[in-house]
């Protein structure tokens, strides 16, 4: 979708984009043809030209955060095509919301493989394994995961561009919190986790810091849902976006989902799961619920996972 996107460029706006796609400059490499001044003038051609040199050798050098600095951030999704194979799903559990709690677990997906970073465990790793990537996905990270992170280890995300799919399905229409969105597009958690939210996760991790080692495991599991779906959302934010636009732009595949395979324990997250209170019935008058908070520990290898070296 980038080589498609002018909107990037300086003197373009969402209007003056469409209007040139309309004008039958639908890619970079129709700036660079000689019938671009035709189209659209001298100078502009000229501007389009310079642009659109530019950003191919920023592509080309997988410089995403070139594109996040410069795309209006409701465009963000574009760059997930391009930037695909070189992204991390990530998403961040606490023991209690930022500046009070501590972070407990921060689970990480490639896309292939599935990695965690714990509280006491493993959790400085968190910052060499994220420098391998050029685009960080997650989903409300603006707000919650990517602050608490880089209050926690600090700023490890200079080099990449952030897509958070938070606000590209709000402008799609999809409002909620992760499961209920993930649910409405048809992507439904495993058994009985479907039950949980994040405040489970603050009394999983508080379970185990009691001695219940099977609450780590379930907490992990929990955590890892999150981070491998929200490849899918990335997937569906994308493809339901490009068939909004005028100019012909391939879908992507979908991926082949991967299974998460940590076990947990159902009895505990069945317990938990009680403490939940029910969602407000339409009309009820009450006040919102405070935001969900997500859950980390240092240095082993947990059964499931793929660990670092």
């Amino acid at each position: 979708m980038l080589r498609h996107s002018f909107i990037h460029m300086p003197g373009v706006g969402p209007s003056t984009e469409r209007s040139l796609w309309e004008k039958g400059l639908q890619s970079w490499s129709d700036c660079l043809a000689r019938r671009a001044s035709r189209l659209c003038g001298y100078h502009m051609a000229a501007s389009l030209r310079a642009c659109a040199r530019e950003s191919e050798i920023n592509l080309h050098n997988g410089n995403a955060a070139y594109f996040d600095r410069l795309l209006p951030k409701s465009e963000s999704w574009r760059m997930y095509g391009d930037f695909r194979d070189s992204a991390a799903f990530v998403d961040v559990e606490s023991n209690g919301p930022r500046g009070q709690g501590e972070i407990t677990v921060i689970g990480l997906f490639d896309g292939v493989r599935t990695k965690v970073f714990v509280k006491g465990k493993n959790l400085g790793d968190f910052g060499e394994e994220i420098r391998k990537y050029a685009l960080l996905v997650t989903y409300n990270g603006k707000q919650f995961d990517v602050p608490f992170m880089c209050d926690t280890i600090g700023n490890v995300f200079a080099h990449m561009a952030h897509l958070d799919l938070q606000y590209t399905l709000q402008r799609l229409g999809y409002v909620g919190g992760l499961k209920p969105i993930q649910e409405q597009l048809g992507f439904r958690r495993d058994g009985e986790l479907s039950r949980l939210d994040g405040r489970c996760a603050i009394w999983l991790w508080e379970e185990f810091e009691k001695g219940n080692k099977k609450a780590l495991n379930t907490l992990l599991r929990y955590n890892l849902e999150d981070a491998v779906v929200l490849q899918s959302l990335a997937e569906a934010v994308y493809n339901e976006s490009v068939r909004k636009l005028p100019v012909p732009v391939e879908e992507l595949r979908p991926a082949k989902r991967i299974k998460v395979d940590v076990p947990y324990d159902e009895e505990l997250v069945r317990k938990l799961a009680k403490r939940v209170p029910p969602p407000p019935k339409p009309g009820d008058d009450q006040d919102e619920p405070p935001p969900l908070i997500h859950v980390q520990r240092d240095g082993e290898r947990f059964p499931g996972y793929s660990s670092l070296r």
